[in-house]
C-alpha cells in the first residue's frame, strides 16, 4: 500500500472520506473468532477494506455503492491453496467459472509451463495472471520432473529461480518430492536456501515419508504438504507443523478419509482444504471450493470450522497477513451466502469490486494473447510407420512391458515374449500388448522404445503432449502406421491429443500453447474430452478415470516402472532397465 492509499483507509474508517462501497445488514462471519456477528456493516476503500461494524455517516457519499445484505452471511473470499491450472484450459474461462462460486484467490503450479516452456513461459503465464479479476498467485516449479536424471525437460538456472521470486505473484515453491529433499545434492541445498533467503514456502510432497524420513523432510524447510490419504497421515504432518492441505479434487478425493480427524485435534489452524486441480466437467457441473465447502459439513465439519480452512487457514499457509479474513486493511474479498451448508453466493466482491451476481461474472475477462513462440514449442519432425519398428535379431524376444493398474495410477512390470517378424519385433493387439514410444522435445529429436500391456486397448493409436510431469510426445499403438499417423496430426495441431483408429482420427484435443494449454471455449474442450474418453472405450480401454489415467503413465512421481525419454526406468531403485529382458 502506497502513502496515499493508506490515508484513504484511515480517512474512510474515521468517518472522513466516503467509501467506494458499504454492505449493510450482514451476518458476519468472523474468522478470528468463530462468532456469527449479525447486523454487521462493512465499508470499503479501494481494494482494502477499511471498516467493520459502525460505519461513520461520513463514510456514505453520493457516489457511494451500497449492498443490504438483508441478514445473508457475510463471508471471507475463499482461498485455494495447492492447484494446477496451467495447462488444458485457459484462466479467463476458469476464472469465468471460478470466482461466482465465491473463489476470489488461487495459489497454482506452473510446472506445466515451466517443463514445456521454461522460465518464458512462466512469465507469460505470470502476465495472463495479472490480468484477471481473480486474485492468481503462483508457486515456481521445483524439481520438475521429480527426477531429472531420469527425463528431459526445460533447464531452470539458479539465477532465473532468483528472478522469478523477485515477482509478486511468486508466493512459494511448488511440491517438491521428498525422496529428492532428504538426500539432496548441490543444486537442490542451493534451490533450498534461495527460497528462504527470499521467504518464500516449500511446499511438500510427503506421500510415502514417516517418522524419520518425515521429520528430514520437514527439516530441510518444507511447509505444507497435500498428500495425506488418512487422519492418522494428517495428524503425524500436523504434530511437526506442516500446514495439512487435505485434498479433495477431480483426481484424488481424500476429505472423507482424513474427516476423523476432526474429533482428534482441537486447533485447526494448520489444516485447510484444497483441489489439487480440477477437470472442466467438475467446474461446468458442479463448482470449485464451493463443492468442499459443503461436502466438509456433510462429513461433520463445523460450518465455521469450514469457512476457517477455506479463508484464513489457507492464507496463513503461504503468510499472507491481509487475505483470508473480513477485518480493516485486509484485500476486500468478499462472499454474500444464504446459509453455511451449500455455500452458493449471489454476491462476490473481489478487490473492492463486485464481480459476480447470481453466479455469472460480471464482466467476463477477455482473453490473454500468448506470444507466437508459446506456440512453436514442439520442434519435431514427422515420423513413418518405419520409425515405429523395433529392429532385433531372432524370432521372438523377452521384453519387459508396462502394466498399468487399472484401478490406480501405479504401474508394474511384466515379462512377455513376443515374436520378431522382419527384424521387427511384433505387437499382440489382441491381447491388448502395444508398442509404447516417448519423443524427446527438448534438443535433439530421439525414440525411446517400450511396451505396454493390460490397457485394454487392442486396436488403433494414442498420441499426446499432456503427460506429467515432462510433457514429452508419447505414442502407443497397435500398428506403426498407426501410431505414425496419431503422432504426425499430434504435430499438425501443434500438441495435444490425437486417437486414431486405422487411417480415421476419432478424437483429438489441440493444445498448441507449450503442447498443454487449448485455445477453445472450456465447453468445447469438455466436449472433446468426452469424446476422447469415449474414442479410448471404442480401442478397448479398461483403465478408470482414463483423460487423466494415461497422462500420468510416464510420471516418475508414482511407482514402479516408467519409460521416459531416457529409457525404461525403476522408480524405485532409480536404475535404469533394458526393454530387452536376456
Amino acid at each position: 500500500m502506497n502513502p496515499e492509499t493508506i490515508k484513504q483507509s484511515i480517512r474512510t474508517a474515521l468517518g472522513q472520506e466516503p467509501a467506494d462501497l458499504i454492505i449493510t445488514n450482514s451476518t458476519l462471519v468472523n474468522v478470528f473468532t468463530a462468532e456469527l456477528i449479525s447486523g454487521s456493516d462493512v465499508a470499503i476503500k479501494g481494494e482494502r477494506i477499511a471498516a467493520v461494524g459502525n460505519i461513520k455517516t461520513g463514510a456514505y457519499g453520493p457516489a457511494t455503492t451500497l449492498i443490504d445484505a438483508k441478514g445473508a452471511f457475510l463471508l471471507p473470499g475463499f482461498v485455494e491453496t495447492h492447484t494446477h491450472i496451467a495447462n488444458v484450459f485457459r484462466l479467463h474461462d476458469f476464472v469465468r467459472l471460478a470466482l461466482p462460486r465465491g473463489t476470489t484467490t488461487v495459489v497454482t503450479e506452473v510446472t506445466e509451463f515451466g517443463s514445456s516452456m521454461g522460465a518464458p513461459g512462466v512469465k507469460w503465464f505470470l502476465e495472463e495472471a495479472r490480468q484477471q479479476p481473480m486474485n492468481i498467485l503462483v508457486t515456481a516449479p521445483c524439481f520438475s520432473p521429480p527426477y531429472p536424471e531420469m527425463e528431459t525437460t526445460h533447464p531452470f538456472s539458479i539465477d532465473e529461480y532468483a528472478e522469478l521470486f523477485a515477482h509478486s505473484r511468486i508466493v512459494g515453491i511448488g511440491e517438491a518430492y521428498w525422496p529428492r529433499i532428504i538426500d539432496p545434492n548441490a543444486k537442490t541445498l542451493e534451490l533450498l536456501s534461495l527460497a528462504w533467503e527470499h521467504n518464500l514456502p516449500l511446499q511438500g510432497h510427503s506421500a510415502g515419508a514417516r517418522r524419520e524420513k518425515l521429520n528430514a523432510f520437514v527439516a530441510a524447510g518444507i511447509s505444507s504438504c497435500h498428500e495425506p490419504i488418512t487422519a492418522d497421515e494428517a495428524l503425524e504432518r500436523l504434530r511437526l507443523g506442516l500446514y495439512v492441505m487435505i485434498r479433495e479434487g477431480s483426481i484424488r478425493q481424500d476429505l472423507a478419509g482424513v474427516a476423523p480427524i476432526k474429533d482428534m485435534i482441537s486447533d485447526f489452524r494448520q489444516l485447510s482444504i484444497a483441489t489439487d486441480g480440477v477437470t472442466t466437467s467438475r467446474l461446468l457441473h458442479q463448482g470449485h471450493l464451493d463443492v468442499l465447502a459443503r461436502k466438509a459439513v456433510t462429513l461433520g465439519f463445523e460450518p465455521l470450522t469450514v469457512v476457517q480452512m477455506l479463508t484464513i487457514n489457507a492464507a496463513a499457509a503461504f503468510g499472507f497477513r491481509d487475505l483470508g479474513a473480513i477485518a480493516p486493511h485486509f484485500r476486500a474479498d468478499l462472499q454474500i451466502v444464504p446459509n453455511l451448508r451449500d455455500f452458493s453466493p449471489h454476491t462476490v466482491i473481489a478487490g473492492g469490486q463486485i464481480v459476480a451476481e447470481q453466479g455469472q461474472l460480471l464482466p467476463p475477462p477477455s482473453p490473454y494473447q500468448y506470444p507466437e513462440a508459446a506456440y512453436q514449442s514442439l520442434r519435431l519432425s514427422p515420423l513413418t510407420a518405419a520409425d515405429f519398428n523395433y529392429p532385433v535379431q531372432g524370432n521372438e524376444v523377452n521384453i519387459r512391458a508396462i502394466r498399468p493398474d487399472q484401478h490406480s495410477m501405479v504401474t508394474h512390470e511384466e515379462i512377455i515374449k513376443l515374436p520378431v517378424e522382419n527384424g521387427n519385433i511384433r505387437t499382440i493387439p489382441e491381447e491388448s500388448i502395444l508398442k509404447y514410444v516417448i519423443i524427446n522435445r527438448y534438443g535433439e529429436q530421439r525414440l525411446n522404445r517400450g511396451f505396454l500391456a493390460g490397457t485394454g486397448i487392442y486396436r488403433g493409436a494414442f498420441a499426446s503432449t499432456l503427460n506429467w510431469e515432462a510433457y514429452q510426445p508419447t505414442v502407443f499403438g497397435a500398428s506403426e502406421a498407426e501410431m505414425s499417423l496419431a503422432f504426425n496430426r499430434l504435430l499438425e495441431i501443434k500438441g495435444g491429443i490425437v486417437i486414431v483408429n486405422g487411417e480415421k482420427i476419432l478424437a483429438e484435443l489441440p493444445l498448441p500453447i507449450g503442447g498443454i494449454c487449448a485455445d477453445l471455449p472450456l465447453e468445447e474442450i469438455n466436449q472433446r474430452e468426452e469424446k476422447i474418453e469415449s474414442a479410448l472405450e471404442t480401442l478397448g480401454s479398461k483403465l478408470d478415470n482414463p483423460f487423466f489415467h494415461y497422462q500420468t503413465l510416464s510420471f516418475t512421481g508414482l511407482p514402479f516402472l516408467r519409460l521416459t525419454d531416457k529409457g525404461l526406468y525403476d522408480v524405485r531403485t532409480g536404475k535404469q532397465l533394458p526393454m530387452i529382458v536376456e
